[in-house]
């Protein structure tokens, strides 16, 4: 009976699914088509779709590049309170000069209070992050068959969920630069009671209420819930998140000195935007190996040349990155096809024409990666994925692909980047990870794109690492 029952939820979600899917390709349809390089008037342009928004975050990318085709790079829609999307360089030049300004977002820049590079934080952080990734190894592992029927027995704690599991290290490593202590520092107030007002004893019980957010805030349940955002279903289906967002606000404040209120919550948006999107782009990274065997056989070649002659133990710093440019090309691309964010909108200060299209004074204006990264004239074949542009002679224009405004090479974004290179080349010297290639996890959510909360990896560690970590194992 419960198996039917389930066969029979599952029916019924794909059917829901095609049918959203032939809708979504319906309405994309009969939507009127515009030549480009003709000059538009807004009120032609306003209101697009009644469906834009829902398109949109169920596959940007799509939606985007249809949208593009029709009608240029800057197009009118009813999505996020009747933005006019836009991505041509024009477009995001507007957010360095007069002519608009920025808009409240859901995000900031990230690293958006420290103006320090990777260079002079990287020691700290590759500690920091090095230290947490030790903490996953399992201290025992199976040697032989089992003894008993307790479910613990098949349990295998090297099945990680990805993203909260990168969330964890990154917790790690950028706290310290949001809060301006030492991890130890903090470490040190919370289990002296620093934080026993708020009920909170240790730094696990401190990053389970920052994870409880994290999910909440980011977008992406995953799993079965999230293919049921508005289940008619006669019974409520567990979607991650909760947590006390004050709370934290609280416990962040105590921890920097200073009081709660309003500081407390700029420290959480700092933080979150800061580990989100850092995470977001090594997660995604880390599912485009699977995605593309190729590539990953030539990052690994290229990590073991790299790191040849360095201790396991040795940071992955500015020098040991720049000897990896396969990486960072690969890096690029990932942000480029798969962006963790978008950059704050725009109002525009007065009318102006912008791709052919006359905007009005007082235009929402959202500079759009989805568009900007996928202009045939800056990257041939814009939508195969192809690092080697990146690595040409002139490589290609960098894409954007970060909270805060739409300016290539900002210093947040810049140090988000490296945090991201290094936190993947570390997991992966560290560990085997074993990828389902067959069921790749596809990165997703807003206002973070990123593979789902529930994606999993086999996490092996290797030997050295086993070693110092004095793993033993079982026995029955």
């Amino acid at each position: 009976m419960h198996g039917r029952l389930v066969l029979s939820l599952f029916a019924l979600l794909g059917s829901t699914e095609v049918l959203a899917l032939r809708t979504s390709r319906l309405a994309s349809e009969v939507c009127t088509r515009r030549a480009r390089g003709v000059t538009l008037q807004l009120a032609a342009l306003a209101g697009g779709q009644a469906t834009d928004e829902a398109d949109f975050r169920r596959d940007p990318l799509e939606f985007c590049t249809a949208r593009a085709r029709r009608e240029g790079d800057v197009f009118s829609t009813s999505a996020f309170g009747g933005a006019v999307l836009a991505g041509s360089d024009a477009a995001l030049a507007l957010a360095a000069g007069d002519d608009a300004e920025l808009e409240a977002a859901e995000l900031e820049a990230p690293f958006s209070t420290t103006d320090q590079p990777y260079e002079a934080l990287s020691d700290a952080m590759n500690r920091d992050i090095y230290k947490q990734l030790f903490e996953f190894i399992p201290r025992f592992k199976e040697q032989g068959g089992f003894s008993t029927f307790r479910f613990d027995d098949f349990l295998d704690a090297r099945i990680r969920s990805v993203r909260p599991s990168v969330r964890r290290v990154l917790f790690r490593a950028t706290l310290p630069v949001v809060l301006g202590l030492e991890w130890d520092e903090l470490e040190r107030q919370v289990v002296g009671g620093a934080l026993a007002a708020l009920d909170i004893s240790s730094v696990k019980e401190l990053f389970a209420l920052y994870d409880a957010y994290a999910r909440q805030t980011g977008g992406s349940a995953g799993g079965l819930a999230a293919l049921l955002p508005k289940s008619p279903l006669p019974f409520k289906l567990p979607i991650g998140g909760g947590g006390d967002e004050q709370k934290l606000q609280r416990a962040l404040a105590t921890l920097a000195g200073g009081g709660a209120g309003g500081e407390g919550a700029a420290l959480l948006r700092t933080a979150f935007s800061s580990i989100e999107q850092t995470g977001a782009l090594a997660c995604n990274m880390l599912a485009a190996t699977a995605r593309h065997p190729d590539w990953e056989k030539q990052l690994v070649a290229e990590e073991k040349t790299a790191l040849k002659g360095h201790p396991p133990e040795d940071p992955i710093g500015p020098a040991q990155l720049a000897a990896m440019p396969k990486l960072n090309a690969f890096a690029l691309e990932t942000l480029r096809l798969q962006p963790p964010a978008r950059p704050s909108p725009l109002r525009l200060r007065a009318a102006l024409e912008l791709g052919g299209v006359q905007l009005k004074q007082g235009t929402l204006l959202q500079p759009e990666p989805f568009i900007a990264n996928t202009r045939a004239e800056a990257y041939p074949e814009p939508l195969r994925f192809d690092p080697a542009r990146f690595l040409q002679d002139e490589p290609a224009e960098a894409p954007i692909g970060f909270a805060g405004p739409a300016q290539r090479g900002a210093a947040g974004a810049e140090l988000a980047t490296s945090l991201a290179k290094a936190t993947f080349v570390q997991m992966r010297r560290m560990f085997d990870l074993q990828l389902d290639r067959e069921t790749p996890l596809v990165p997703t959510g807003y206002p973070i794109f990123s593979v789902p909360e529930g994606g999993k990896v086999r996490a092996i560690a290797n030997m050295y690492y086993e070693l110092k970590r004095d793993v033993k194992k079982l026995k029955f």
